[in-house]
């Protein structure tokens, strides 16, 4: 086989592997995008409220950056989930000027009852993958964003439940 002839399988190949990743991440983006909107918000809103849940309270800009989300985005977020009730701003003892976001006790409640009928959603729409499987893909998927992550600035990991650290050893 040529070297043209190789190359050219070899982007056939890395353009049939990003279709199916899109594809992928469409599906299964979509139907947990559904789950979380019968409880009366949207995706990015339940990754804020899993995030504070988590971390306990957050300056804005924190927030913001661990969501990826910009300035804009994350005031009309946080406005969002004040509206409702399940967070609210807080400022910051020592420097007033700064806002922290806070979940309120509805908040709190909401994601405590979110979290475990979503993780059996996330079971749901993974299982077509065995145990095995999904191990293998959760490596290559995350050995496929830490080479497009070199400036060590951004976390790869889009699941606040698990750090890097916590992964496998094998990944």
């Amino acid at each position: 086989m040529h070297q043209s002839d190789e190359t050219q399988l070899h982007e056939e190949q890395s353009q049939r592997l990003f279709a199916a990743l899109t594809k992928c991440y469409h599906a299964l983006s979509d139907s947990a995008r559904k789950h979380i909107g019968t409880y009366g918000i949207n995706a990015t809103e339940f990754g804020v409220l899993q995030l504070l849940h988590l971390s306990g309270p957050l300056p804005l800009g924190e927030v913001a950056a661990k969501q990826m989300l910009s300035t804009g985005s994350m005031t009309y977020v946080i406005d969002s989930l004040e509206s409702h009730g399940y967070v609210q701003r807080v400022a910051c003892p020592k420097d007033r000027r700064r806002l922290y976001a806070a979940l309120t006790e509805s908040g709190v409640e909401l994601v405590e009852r979110i979290l475990p009928e979503h993780a059996a959603e996330i079971n749901r729409i993974t299982a077509a993958l065995t145990p095995d499987e999904q191990k293998v893909a959760e490596a290559l998927l995350n050995k496929l964003a830490d080479f497009h992550t070199s400036d060590g600035q951004s976390d790869t990991n889009i699941c606040p439940l698990i750090s890097k650290d916590d992964r496998s050893p094998d990944q």
